[in-house]
């Protein structure tokens, strides 16, 4: 994160008092939060801590390294340096005067062993699993959050606009993803991309630049020295960080005059990524959102050839054709079959419809979106359209 990049003491505190209603229903006394991306969005800081939330009262940071950073960067008011995790217990006590009956802990990202660790640390404490509320919160963001995906928004739509600038004929597919790449650092890139894992895993970020230049040779997974010699179809997908937002967009550049059947296919790759946007309103269960747009794939003659991303990035039938997305690359809910969550104002999706060729060649449209009370608004500014030069 930037030194100079502080979240807002009102909106700390807003995220905290939600925890604490969603702890209250639960009739969860405590929780402790260590996950480094869980941890920056309750704290304002991404220092090495714990931070532990009663159901009522402040909530107490409590900072392994770097303790003067995390001082500056969160509004907090209850900040301690540890020098180990076993002064917690203490800590709490003298703090809240006793520690909690039920506690939650992050059980989908921590490891058994520390779970282990915190049992024995804690004996008499009757742990659960608090990332289910905290995720439900996270997945609805704040006016301010938008504002922030609305700025990564702008640096991905001028990345775009530098790739078709730059993108010529007889050059390889590496070298123009690092042409973009090293013009995205200069605007701010965070180069890494976050996943959600206990050890604050980020996966290092490059631009894909993929050519399709005929039928009969394969594209690989990621850049190479293949040069883009027209005919071809290009897909440019983009994934920005910026001051810790994601954005995840995918769009296609034909150079050249390409043929008929790739036309066919991305107009009508366009139809079903248009009823997506459509059919995403709030109230709206996720398996009906993606029955529905199977259903339009299999109407439009392409349901064979329709698949979902998964988070490693590998087109598979089975794959969810979206996502949530903000703090972490991917987050949930996921659009896909079994999901009976509803949409719900203030979710920001990923949608990601994506047509594969011959099991080798990924088309696709990367859109992100806000569901909003009466419908959605797009927060990507990449016109939906095949790019030509």
């Amino acid at each position: 994160m930037e030194k100079s990049f502080l979240i807002p003491q009102d909106e700390i505190f807003m995220r905290i008092s939600r925890l604490q209603k969603e702890m209250e229903t639960r009739a969860i006394d405590g929780a402790l939060i260590m996950q480094r991306v869980d941890l920056f969005y309750f704290t304002g800081t991404a220092q090495n801590g714990l931070l532990y939330v009663p159901v009522r009262g402040e909530p107490l940071l409590m900072v392994k390294r770097y303790y003067p950073r995390a001082r500056s960067e969160s509004p907090l008011s209850r900040i301690i340096e540890i020098t180990s995790v076993r002064e917690m217990p203490g800590l709490i006590m003298e703090s809240y005067g006793g520690l909690p009956s039920i506690m939650g802990l992050e059980m989908d990202v921590i490891p058994v062993r520390e779970l282990t660790f915190y049992k024995k640390l804690f004996p008499s404490l009757h742990m659960v699993n608090i990332s289910e509320s905290i995720l439900k919160i996270r997945a609805l963001k704040s006016d301010w959050e938008i504002r922030q995906l609305e700025q990564v928004a702008i640096r991905s739509k001028a990345s775009f606009d530098f790739a078709l600038e730059c993108a010529s004929a007889n050059k390889t597919e590496i070298e123009l993803a690092s042409q973009v790449q090293t013009h995205a650092r200069s605007m701010g890139h965070g180069a890494r991309l976050r996943l959600r894992h206990h050890d604050e895993r980020a996966i290092p970020w490059n631009i894909l630049v993929l050519s399709i230049p005929d039928m009969d040779t394969p594209s690989a997974p990621y850049p190479t020295n293949r040069a883009l010699k027209p005919p071809c179809l290009v897909r440019l997908d983009f994934k920005w960080v910026y001051k810790g937002y994601h954005l995840d967009e995918v769009r296609m550049l034909a150079l050249g005059k390409i043929s008929e059947e790739l036309h066919r296919l991305w107009e009508a790759l366009v139809e079903i990524h248009d009823h997506m946007v459509e059919q995403a309103l709030p109230g709206r269960p996720i398996q009906e959102l993606y029955v529905s747009t199977r259903n339009k794939a299999k109407a439009l003659g392409y349901g064979d050839l329709f698949v979902g991303v998964t988070p490693q990035g590998y087109p598979r039938p089975d794959a969810p054709i979206g996502h949530c997305i903000g703090l972490e690359l991917y987050e949930p809910p996921e659009l896909r079959m079994g999901d009976r969550r509803i949409l719900i104002p203030q979710m920001v999706l990923a949608l990601r419809p994506t047509f594969i060729l011959d099991h080798r060649f990924p088309i696709s449209i990367g859109t992100v979106l806000m569901i909003t009370e009466t419908g959605n608004k797009l927060i990507s500014k990449i016109p939906i359209e095949l790019f030509h030069k």
